[in-house]
C-alpha cells in the first residue's frame, strides 16, 4: 500500500470530517441551513415591525382615551404576536446548529463534541465516582498507614497509594474533561470521530478501575504476609525502594496535565477566530425586540 492511499486510510478513520465527501455533505446541509435561516429571519423582521406597529397604536389609544376593549384587544393581538415571535427566534437558533451538525450527525450520532459530552457524562459519571471515592478513600487509609505501620511490607502500600492515586487522577481528568466540554458552544470546526474518542474513555476508565482494584490486592496482600502471632522479627519491611511508585504515580499526574494542554490547545483551535467575540460586533441599541 503506497503512501498517499496509506494516508488516505488514515483520514478516513480518524479524520473522516476531513474527507472531501464529508465537507461536501456538509456543505450541502449549510446551504440548506442558510436557506431556511434568511426565511426565518425575514419571518422575524415582519413580525418585529407588526409589533412595533402595535406599540405605536396602543399609545395613541392612550393618548385619544380608548375604550377599555380596544386596548384590551390591542394587547392580545401584541401578545400572541410576541409569543410567536420568540418561537420562531428559537426555532432560527435551533435550525443553524441542527444543519451546521447535520453532516457530522450522520457520521458520528453525535450533533458535534459538546452533545457527545453531554451524553457520555451521563453514562461515564457513577463509575467515576465510584473510582474516585474508591481511590481517595484507600489512598488515605494507605498513606497513613505508611507513616504508622508497626509492622507489614511498605513497599506493597506504597504501591497501593500511587495505584490509588492513578484511578482518582484518571476518573477525575474523564469526569472534568467531559463536564467541561459538554457546556462549550459548539466549534467552528466539526469533529466526527467521537467513536474512537468513547474507545479512549472505556480504555482510561478501565486502567483507572483496575489501578484501584490492584491496590486493594496488593493491601489484602500484606495482610498474608503478616504472622501470627507476632514474633520478634516481624516488623515494618521495605524490601524494595518506594521512589519507582512515587515516580510512577507522578508521570500520571503529568500526563493528565499534558492531556488537559492539549485539549485545551484544541478547543481553541477548533473554535477559531471568533472564539474571543461571542456577541455582534456591531454598534449594541437597546431594542426590546432584539
Amino acid at each position: 500500500m503506497g503512501a498517499p492511499s496509506l494516508w488516505a486510510s488514515i483520514r478516513r478513520i480518524f479524520f473522516p470530517s476531513t474527507l472531501p465527501d464529508f465537507q461536501a455533505k456538509h456543505e450541502k446541509f449549510c446551504q440548506e441551513g442558510e436557506s431556511l435561516r434568511k426565511e426565518l429571519q425575514r419571518e422575524i423582521d415582519q413580525v418585529r415591525a407588526l409589533l412595533q406597529q402595535l406599540d405605536s397604536e396602543r399609545s395613541a389609544l392612550v393618548d385619544s382615551g380608548c375604550s377599555p376593549h380596544d386596548f384590551a384587544e390591542n394587547l392580545r393581538v401584541h401578545s400572541v404576536l410576541k409569543s410567536h415571535f420568540e418561537n420562531v427566534k428559537v426555532e432560527l437558533a435551533q435550525a443553524k446548529d441542527k444543519y451546521r451538525t447535520a453532516a457530522c450527525y450522520q457520521e458520528s450520532g453525535y450533533r458535534g463534541v459538546p452533545d457527545w459530552a453531554e451524553k457520555s457524562l451521563a453514562k461515564y459519571a457513577d463509575l467515576c465516582d465510584s473510582i474516585g471515592t474508591a481511590s481517595v478513600f484507600g489512598a488515605g487509609i494507605t498513606y497513613t498507614t505508611i507513616f504508622s505501620a508497626p509492622r507489614g511490607n511498605l513497599s506493597l502500600m506504597c504501591w497501593s497509594f500511587a495505584l490509588f492515586d492513578v484511578g482518582f487522577i484518571i476518573a477525575m481528568l474523564v469526569q472534568t474533561i467531559l463536564k467541561w466540554a459538554s457546556r462549550l458552544p459548539l466549534p467552528e470546526k466539526q469533529f466526527a470521530t467521537t467513536r474512537y474518542w468513547d474507545l479512549v474513555i472505556d480504555t482510561a476508565l478501565i486502567i483507572a478501575f483496575g489501578s484501584a482494584s490492584v491496590a486493594i490486592f496488593l493491601l489484602n496482600l500484606t495482610i498474608f504476609q503478616l504472622v501470627f502471632p507476632e514474633p520478634a522479627q516481624d516488623t515494618v519491611q521495605l524490601n524494595t525502594p518506594p521512589a519507582p511508585s512515587a515516580i510512577f504515580s507522578i508521570s500520571i499526574l503529568a500526563g493528565s496535565i499534558f492531556t488537559v494542554v492539549v485539549i485545551l490547545i484544541l478547543s481553541n483551535w477548533a473554535d477559531g477566530p471568533k472564539r474571543a467575540r461571542r456577541h455582534d460586533a456591531t454598534t449594541i441599541e437597546w431594542d426590546r425586540y432584539a
